[in-house]
């Protein structure tokens, strides 16, 4: 309890509700719902981690999240709203989608 820490590493679930439907069955069936449901806009558990990581990350600390891509405007219109956060960076995968949100807390 109260302890801080430098970086916040998540692969949240990122899939939309009304997406999960269309995963293949080889999917479904090793993955769990819970693994998978990131809610209406798929970015439920990115928003709870972004409200409170500013209790557990030291200033300067750093938080990486994989996403869908596509859900970087939505991300980044939450770390707008949030003064704690600065330099914001998205990050392609080697196939160039969109990929992971990087902030920076402090």
């Amino acid at each position: 309890e109260g302890e801080k820490f430098d970086l916040i590493i998540s692969n949240p679930p990122y899939c939309t509700t009304d997406n999960i439907d269309t995963f293949r069955a080889e999917v479904l069936e090793y993955e769990p719902t819970i693994s998978l449901n990131g809610g209406l806009e798929g970015i439920d558990f990115h928003k709870l981690i972004l409200e409170k990581a500013p209790l557990y990350l030291n200033p300067g600390g750093v938080i990486l999240m994989e996403m869908a891509p596509g859900q970087e405007k939505l991300l980044l219109n939450i770390c707008q709203r949030n003064t704690h956060y600065k330099n914001i960076e998205v990050i392609p995968d080697y196939s160039g989608r969109n990929r992971i949100f990087k902030v920076i807390y402090g």
